[in-house]
């Protein structure tokens, strides 16, 4: 064999394994996904704004307590740089004061104090103030609006949106699903109170009588097989003392919330219990008053399964000593 020839074959070898090489490198690439760091995508929030991701958010400030539960759940302290300022209030948020601890931060509609954290994505709610959202747009900070949900259904598509959000979508649907489980199997516990056998309730807030029809906590009422007495008057106005006794409660809810000292939970209920007008209510007369916490009457979250259990558990005990 000739030199000619041997260098031919030299070089006809290193081509097939550079080939080699540059087939191989290709098949590694096509069979890697991004990061989810790369992962840009785009979503719309509960009012139907559309919102655009470069990757996934890192540093997200979470304004309502409903989100902080919902958000703690999918990403965890880790992409949570603040949470909002109810957190950690063992009477409204699910949150312990060791996981808020564990993110460190609150924060309050303060756009100044929001933007100094530099946030890749701000969620706030339907009542959070618009100008405040404005405000925090026109800083270019990205805001996402979540919904109040009115039923059970709506905080299933509140929790579904809020991942998608977050990209995380698979999490989101373990929440969901965990979240129908422990709600069929709530109601398996509690079939067997009939409607004939339903107890009528009123529960009151701070303010007076809550549970305006068609939302979120006559929702809860109706899956606890409660039924709500508020709903046999109009809500556009004060319900008054003889309303109540017309309605004639079988139980009352009182509030244990005090909104950092705002309001006097025990006051408040000596104020019911021991007025002369209510004496013959029958949830009077049969010491039928209970304290659920305001935790579970005003959830904004995933957890809203243990606002219903805790609503039927006060009520039907037996239904689950039972079991």
């Amino acid at each position: 064999m000739n030199i000619k020839t041997i260098k031919f074959s030299i070089l006809f070898k290193l081509l097939i394994i550079l080939l080699c090489c540059s087939y191989l490198a290709g098949c590694g690439t096509s069979n890697t996904t991004k990061s989810s760091s790369e992962v840009s995508y785009t979503v719309k929030d509960d009012t139907g704004r559309t919102l655009h991701f470069d990757h996934p958010p890192q540093k997200i400030v979470s304004l309502t307590y409903g989100t902080d539960d919902i958000l703690w759940s999918l990403v965890g302290p880790k992409r949570i740089t603040a949470v909002s300022r109810w957190a950690g209030d063992p009477q409204l948020s699910f949150l312990t004061p060791e996981q808020v601890m564990e993110i460190g931060k609150k924060a309050d509609y303060n756009a100044e104090y929001i933007y100094s954290l530099q946030p890749d994505l701000v969620v706030v709610s339907t009542s959070t103030p618009a100008a405040l959202v404005k405000t925090l747009e026109d800083l270019h900070l990205q805001v996402y609006i979540a919904r109040t949900p009115k039923n059970y259904e709506g905080m299933v598509e509140k929790v579904t949106n809020l991942a998608k959000a977050v990209h995380e979508d698979a999490k989101g649907k373990e929440i969901v699903d965990n979240m129908n489980s422990r709600l069929q199997k709530l109601e398996a516990k509690l079939a067997k109170i009939t409607p004939d056998k339903e107890k009528t309730v009123v529960a009151f807030s701070n303010t007076g009588p809550m549970g305006r029809k068609g939302n979120l906590f006559d929702d809860m009422l109706t899956r606890a097989h409660l039924k709500n007495g508020i709903t046999a008057t109009s809500m556009n106005q004060t319900i008054s003392k003889e309303q109540i006794i017309g309605i004639d409660p079988e139980v009352i809810l009182l509030p244990t919330w005090n909104d950092n000292g705002k309001y006097d939970p025990k006051k408040f209920s000596d104020s019911i219990i021991k007025d002369p007008a209510y004496k013959n209510v029958t949830a009077i007369k049969n010491h039928a008053i209970y304290y659920v916490s305001d935790k579970y009457r005003y959830v904004a979250s995933q957890h809203v399964v243990d606002g219903i259990e805790a609503l039927a558990k006060a009520v039907y005990p037996e239904a689950f000593n039972a079991n």
